[in-house]
């Protein structure tokens, strides 16, 4: 059924970490009161995206338990998501895995 597989691009890091991090600013709106929190929790953001930056996350939660996620297209032209544990190089690592969403499979194969 696996046609192709890729890791998924890793721009995509950036604007979900913002997500998170932005609406934590609101918790900062008297600056001279938390001003180093909110400097220590932007240096540990930065770090967060410098370290990070060759991955993909759909969702932090994930990420922090160590899945990690690739573009699958199948024979049929249909392109999924694929979260792993495992590092995948070759398409033909992954031989079984199950279906969560329509369009997002669970590598089942380690």
């Amino acid at each position: 059924m696996i046609d192709s597989i890729e890791s998924s691009d890793s721009g995509n890091i950036v604007p979900i970490l913002i997500g998170y991090f932005l609406p934590a600013l609101n918790l900062f709106s008297d600056i001279g009161k938390h001003r180093m929190y909110m400097w220590g929790m932007l240096f540990i953001y930065i770090l967060v995206i410098l370290v990070n930056k060759n991955s993909y996350s759909h969702n932090p939660v994930l990420w922090v338990f160590g899945y990690r996620h690739y573009k699958v297209k199948t024979s049929a032209g249909v392109t999924l998501i694929l979260l792993s544990k495992a590092k995948i190089i070759n398409k033909k690592d992954v031989t079984k895995y199950v279906h969560l969403t329509d369009y997002l499979l669970l590598n089942m194969s380690h």
